[in-house]
């Protein structure tokens, strides 16, 4: 029976893990003061292009690499858009969503054109240790060493650096750093880099880092519920971390769920819905989290 619970705990841990990466890559673009939805692009994009160069170079660092480069070209003009040129954070998400999707379901349909079914399968990290319990084994990969070690960090540098004194600065009186000498835009633009190149890594870990094949919206929302587990967390590094381990438990939940729900009617569906209704039920019930006081209100001041 204790056995059978870890099995369960940790299978959520291990599959919150590309939530747990992209919460805490978004935590510093929120404190920043910028609204980005887009993180859902930049997870879908990192599957993709880490997938694609690691099958057509054969080295799987070279594909996270590819990853993180498709993560950042989206988020660079994702920030562009939103940023500079003041464009309406919710409607340019939505776009930016949107041409994700079509971007990589169009290479990927022209991709899979040209290679065999042989070939589809991608190199991949191995886990680095495995953890035995009975009839079961977890393997615990890179990826989820990497995002355990976000954690403290991310805490680290908001609440205890320079650096992140500058982010809650500008995302708290943008007015007042830029009397400082602050760049407000730059360090907001810098801050939507590191989140692009964080969820893009947490979306390589989908691909070269779990089943090492890529399919159309892999992601499956994955992104909008990392944004969900900012909120649900209140916008600190802790609070994110803890809900993005509820929200990979209820995918274990759902995956455990599925395996009985194939003979109760509608029962298989519900399985699925089953990590949405959570993120809705703890974000009707939790409370109100303190969003940085210029959060998603675009800088109108001169930032040459």
């Amino acid at each position: 029976m204790l056995n059978a619970i870890l099995l369960f705990l940790l299978s959520g841990v291990v599959m919150g893990t590309p939530l747990l990466i992209t919460s805490m890559g978004g935590v510093i673009t929120e404190r920043s003061g910028t609204l980005n939805l887009g993180l859902e692009a930049t997870m879908l994009s990192g599957a993709f292009f880490s997938y694609y160069f690691a099958i057509s170079t054969g080295n799987v660092w070279i594909g996270l690499l590819g990853g993180i480069v498709g993560g950042l070209v989206i988020a660079f003009f994702h920030g562009i858009a939103m940023i500079y040129w003041n464009t309406d954070q919710v409607v340019t998400a939505v776009a930016i969503n949107m041409a994700a999707l079509g971007l990589t379901n169009t290479l990927m349909g022209n991709f899979s054109r040209t290679t065999s079914a042989g070939n589809n399968i991608s190199p991949g990290f191995d886990p680095i240790f495995k953890i035995n319990l009975g009839e079961a084994i977890i393997g615990v990969n890179w990826f989820l060493i990497f995002a355990i070690i976000l954690i403290p960090l991310t805490w680290f540098v908001i609440q205890k650096t320079t650096i992140g004194l500058t982010i809650r600065a500008v995302g708290e009186y943008p007015t007042a750093a830029a009397t400082m000498g602050i760049k407000v835009r730059r360090v907001r633009m810098l801050c939507f880099l590191y989140t692009g190149a964080i969820s893009a890594i947490a979306g390589s870990a989908l691909t070269i880092g779990d089943v090492r094949v890529f399919v159309n919206n892999m992601t499956a929302g994955k992104g909008f519920i990392a944004f969900a587990a900012i909120v649900f967390g209140r916008y600190t590094a802790i609070g994110t971390a803890f809900g993005a381990i509820v929200f990979g438990i209820s995918e274990a939940l759902r995956n455990y769920v599925q395996i009985f729900a194939w003979s109760v009617p509608g029962g298989y569906m519900t399985a699925i819905m089953i990590p949405y209704i959570v993120t809705l039920i703890l974000l009707v019930f939790s409370k109100q989290g303190k969003a940085p006081k210029a959060w998603a209100t675009p800088y109108e001041g001169d930032d040459n």
